[in-house]
């Protein structure tokens, strides 16, 4: 498989939002990591682009995907400093995520309802006092379980730094 392997142009690697720091130069030059801190990469290779360098030179020279490149060109903003800071990847928001109020509701009732009885309220119980209630969106139990599981580990780690 002799002209299988790719053109030293086409080498060009994304890997800075894996390891969190420039990778070396894929010829093997050079030897280390460019030093740049990511915001400056990112602010080089845009005055690199806007200086007119080809995309495939400026990918080539820092290591990086064209990808990566288009992305940073297109959140590029010149009177904006805070172009090149990296954004949170983490969703603004869970529509499926149980209601607050609901989840509190279960806590409560699993914190009234243990001490009666014979030790831990199962979630079935905690579901049909919910149903009878008329809550809406009523979880399922599989639900209810979850947060009584997460409530039982939330209160042993704070009872074990206490």
């Amino acid at each position: 498989m002799e002209g299988t392997a790719m053109p030293e142009d086409r080498l060009c690697y994304d890997i800075e939002n894996k390891i969190g720091r420039s990778p070396a130069k894929p010829d093997g030059q050079g030897g280390s990591p460019l030093p740049h801190g990511n915001e400056d990469r990112r602010h080089q290779a845009m005055a690199r682009y806007l200086a007119g360098d080809r995309i495939e030179d400026i990918c080539r020279e820092l290591g990086c995907a064209k990808s990566w490149l288009y992305k940073w060109r297109a959140r590029y903003q010149a009177n904006d400093p805070a172009w090149a800071r990296e954004r949170a990847r983490r969703p603004r928001s869970n529509p499926r995520q149980t209601p607050d109020r609901i989840e509190e509701a279960i806590v409560h009732l699993c914190q009234v309802w243990g001490p009666q009885g014979s030790g831990r309220t199962s979630a079935a119980t905690i579901w049909q006092v919910l149903k009878e209630q008329a809550i809406d969106p009523l979880p399922s139990r599989r639900t209810i379980s979850r947060i009584l599981q997460r409530h039982t580990k939330e209160a042993n780690r704070n009872t074990s730094l206490a």
